[in-house]
């Protein structure tokens, strides 16, 4: 969580920027070319398909006041939230929310990409893993992708965990239905770490062409860093999306206050932080 609230860096080389999806139209033209039917897009979830329909739980206002809440729960019980809590956190919240598409015509995006010829996979930094009362979060996450109507392409094996990498509050990363969970993108496992795994792993042809479309420069730099060390064959685009930038905070403070110590109730049932 601590890094929704890092100010963004600057597009790095490599990485080009686009506000929206209509600005992405030409930089994916220029890329691809006659080449859609060798090209895999990675697509990141939060913030950059879907985000939770409830403004409480939306980046704006998580930037406005996570300190706040943060300062809370450091007085409160003598230390700040762990990385781990943190991270908890904002699954939770993402999980017992209704989430909505970023831009409307994201639905009408995907059909376009896939009617051209390319594969789409999602590649998120949700945890995994199982925290009471939710199940494991790579199962609710697809379903709730499922429940939007997301249809990412199917690969062979339809599940894979990739215990080379780092794992994260004891668990790993994985693929599951079409997504790949890269467990909170930690050292040893950032999302550049679970695309090479995956690309490792995969039954399939690889592609001649990756599109790496993400809201968090960090996550871009991973990828762009590694692919061509790994994969020098792949031409890769990474894309920054900034859509999440143009919003404004919703809520008043004490809502959000309220309602974040409600996600921070479901996370510790009994006795609260010990």
């Amino acid at each position: 969580m601590a890094n929704l609230v890092k100010q963004q860096a600057s597009s790095t080389n490599g990485i080009v920027e686009a506000k929206s999806l209509v600005k992405m139209w030409p930089l994916l033209s220029n890329f691809i070319g006659s080449d859609w039917e060798e090209t895999w897009f990675f697509w990141d979830l939060d913030e950059t398909l879907v985000r939770p329909s409830n403004p409480v739980f939306i980046y704006a206002t998580i930037k406005a006041y996570w300190p706040r809440f943060r300062q809370e729960l450091t007085d409160q019980y003598g230390a700040p939230p762990s990385p781990e809590e943190e991270a908890a956190l904002f699954n939770s919240a993402v999980i017992d929310t209704e989430l909505q598409f970023v831009e409307p015509e994201t639905m009408e995006a995907f059909k376009r990409i896939r009617s051209a010829g390319a594969k789409l996979i999602g590649l998120t930094a949700t945890i995994t893993g199982s925290l009471p009362p939710h199940d494991r979060f790579e199962v609710a996450r697809a379903r709730q992708c499922r429940k939007l109507g997301f249809a990412f392409s199917s690969f062979s094996p339809s599940s894979m965990e990739f215990s080379e990498l780092a794992t994260f509050r004891g668990n790993g990363t994985c693929y599951h239905q079409g997504i790949l969970f890269a467990n909170d993108a930690q050292p040893g496992a950032d999302k550049g770490d679970v695309l090479c795994a995956f690309l490792d792993r995969v039954d399939a042809p690889l592609p001649k062409k990756i599109v790496f479309v993400d809201d968090t420069v960090r996550h871009l730099q991973a990828v762009q860093d590694i692919l061509p060390e790994r994969y020098p064959g792949i031409a890769p685009l990474c894309i920054e999306y900034t859509h999440k930038k143009n919003r404004r905070v919703e809520v008043s403070e004490d809502d959000f206050l309220s309602a974040w110590r409600k996600v921070w109730k479901r996370i510790h049932p009994s006795e609260g932080k010990k």
